[in-house]
């Protein structure tokens, strides 16, 4: 499995490229399609993405949610139904503390469809996600692992968190939707994964569980 992590944006937001048994997939649709690199890019446009991915409803991880599924038609754009609700307000998907406050159309299928489901192939060459509800900077903030099989055994796997967990830090709570609590409760749930398990925030660089367990203040 190989990752590619674009920041863009005024909040220098992480989409993320994932190309796996010969499929893609986008974490977190900040950028536009053309920004694909040219090391991937004639791979990818052979195919384009088998699925686009949403952590959160905040505009800054979903400003070109649109512009992927009008460039791609049918693939299928996924998304927790409990943050469907901020799509269409400047102030609940926080696009307003920008220049340029906007509404989204809602675009998007039930993430939790996918959950302990191979997105492509089997446990002999495969990737299988668990999609995790891990609110508190929203309330449908998810984290989703993906994890790569051949022949029947796990070889790779990678956590994408949002704005659930950062290195170092966790998301803010004073958004619409956001909670203290249940970020906290979010956090005691990371803490029981696997220590070497990597992962790769909303923002930032990426980390891993034990790395966080022993240096983010909020564990």
């Amino acid at each position: 499995m190989k990752i590619y992590v674009i920041p863009l944006g005024p909040v220098q937001s992480n989409m993320y490229l994932v190309e796996a048994q010969d499929a893609f997939f986008i974490v977190d649709p900040s950028c536009p399609p053309e920004t694909i690199s040219s090391d991937v890019k004639e791979r990818f446009e052979k195919k384009g993405p088998s699925a686009v991915f949403v952590t959160h409803g905040h505009f800054d991880h979903m400003y070109y949610m649109e512009e992927w599924n009008e460039k791609y038609p049918g693939i299928p754009v996924y998304m927790s139904p409990l943050d469907k609700g901020l799509l269409s307000r400047p102030a609940a998907n926080c696009s307003d503390l920008t220049f340029r406050g906007r509404a989204f159309r809602d675009v998007t299928d039930d993430i939790f469809e996918v959950d302990g489901k191979f997105i492509c192939g089997n446990e002999q060459g495969g990737l299988r996600l668990s999609i995790y509800s891990t609110p508190g900077h929203t309330s449908g903030s998810v984290s989703i692992l993906f994890e790569e099989y051949w022949a029947g055994k796990i070889s790779d796997k990678a956590l994408f968190t949002g704005d659930a967990l950062f290195a170092g830090s966790v998301g803010r709570c004073d958004f619409e939707s956001g909670s203290e609590a249940e970020m906290m409760r979010s956090v005691a749930f990371f803490a029981t994964l696997p220590s070497d398990l990597k992962v790769y925030p909303g923002h930032g660089p990426f980390s891993d569980i034990g790395f966080e367990i022993s240096h983010n203040p909020f564990f």
